[in-house]
């Protein structure tokens, strides 16, 4: 009887050991789990800035894509005028 009583004394103590170690444990989980929290949060703003800048950054290529379409199309039109102007320079030397 004095062994199982012993035993059972044993059994207690190690699963209270281990209780102990499993709150522990839990504990630095808890522990860690903050500290990914606070990168994820830093991650997530950063992330939101990086988004902010490629949108700044796609605005910015569009209006200097139009802007060099309209330069473009405004000196094309210009070459048009000025070919213009020498066809009928053109013609009226040769009519005189």
């Amino acid at each position: 009887r004095y062994r199982e009583i012993l035993e059972l004394f044993n059994v207690y103590t190690a699963l209270n050991d281990l209780k102990g170690t499993i709150h522990a444990k839990s504990d630095q989980l808890t522990e860690r789990l903050k500290v990914l929290e606070g990168l994820q949060a830093k991650t997530a703003k950063a992330q939101g800035r990086f988004q902010l800048i490629t949108v700044a950054l796609t605005a910015a290529i569009l209006l200097a894509t139009i802007a060099y379409t309209v330069g473009t199309w405004q000196s094309v039109q210009v070459q048009r005028e000025a070919n213009e102007i020498q066809r009928q320079a053109l013609n009226r030397e040769v009519s005189r």
